[in-house]
């Protein structure tokens, strides 16, 4: 998670690998705020109308806080 906050982010990468994960038929995710953060990195990549990104870093701090909790 900590690769979110780096300037070489490469959104793109992120997203790729969280989609693996969510489409690997022998992966199981039990843990429901794993699998929550794990569909939203699926999505970190996708453009927004009112600034680059749909996810900024507030909710990649939001997200880590949740794993942490």
């Amino acid at each position: 998670m900590t690769c979110l906050f780096a300037p070489s982010l490469d959104r793109t990468n992120i997203a790729q690998w969280a989609f693996s994960i969510i489409d690997a038929d022998d992966i199981r995710i039990t843990d429901q705020v794993a699998w929550k953060v794990i569909q939203s990195l699926g999505a970190v990549d996708l453009p927004s109308s009112d600034r680059d990104y749909l996810y900024g870093i507030d909710d990649f701090d939001d997200w880590l806080r949740l794993l942490e909790s």
